[in-house]
């Protein structure tokens, strides 16, 4: 929906909060702006920590890492627990139970879900998930980011499963459909990042698979 005058910013905070039941429409688009002009910082600003916002109640964020197919969408479940939410940037891809990735929306995709964590960081949600491959610092950035400003501290967490960075059974494994080809790519994008390692046994397997 569009919504006009000075309430369109808070009908985009009753929006994000709806998440805590579990709610997962799209936001609402602010008259005159596209979802896309408005970015993540258009929400974050509002999310300044509050002087009654203590760290008494221990408040993480946990950014799994890793392929898909690799095992990392399990894991987060078990991170979650009972009282955690996970979100992932592909529930935006998600229509009528089916998944329809359009390379034309990924960026609207990821500001959505950082709309969504923000969202979820303004109601004190004790454990955050998110359950996207992160494979490169300026994917994890805005999670960063939004965790500084909301008091939580933020973990990094990779599968351990044996075949977290074999491409042929993420290929084999991923609910999605992403092709070994697509599968290689990440990894070796994975491979440039500065703050996380990839073994080099698994390069060179992978070098020597092509």
């Amino acid at each position: 929906m569009i919504v006009n005058g000075t309430s369109s910013f808070s009908a985009l905070v009753a929006w994000a909060s709806g998440i805590v039941f579990g709610q997962t429409t799209h936001p609402p688009i602010l008259a005159g702006q596209s979802f896309l002009s408005m970015g993540v910082d258009a929400f974050s600003e509002s999310c300044e920590p509050r002087p009654s916002m203590t760290r008494k109640i221990e408040k993480v964020v946990f950014l799994m890492r890793g392929l898909p197919g690799s095992g990392k969408s399990t894991l987060a479940k078990d991170l979650a627990g009972e009282d955690g939410r996970i979100f992932s940037t592909d529930d935006f891809f998600m229509k009528d139970g089916e998944y329809h990735w359009d390379p034309k929306q990924v960026r609207t995709a990821h500001e959505w879900n950082q709309i969504r964590v923000a969202g979820a960081m303004s109601q004190n949600i004790p454990v955050i998930v998110v359950d996207n491959t992160n494979l490169q610092a300026w994917e994890r950035e805005p999670y960063n980011k939004l965790a500084k400003e909301n008091g939580y501290e933020i973990q990094v967490v990779h599968p351990v499963t044996g075949w977290a960075w074999d491409v042929s059974e993420c290929a084999e494994r991923n609910i999605h459909g992403v092709p070994r080809e697509t599968l290689e790519s990440m990894l070796q994008r994975a491979s440039q990042d500065k703050e996380f390692s990839i073994p080099n046994r698994v390069l060179n397997i992978a070098d020597e698979e092509d």
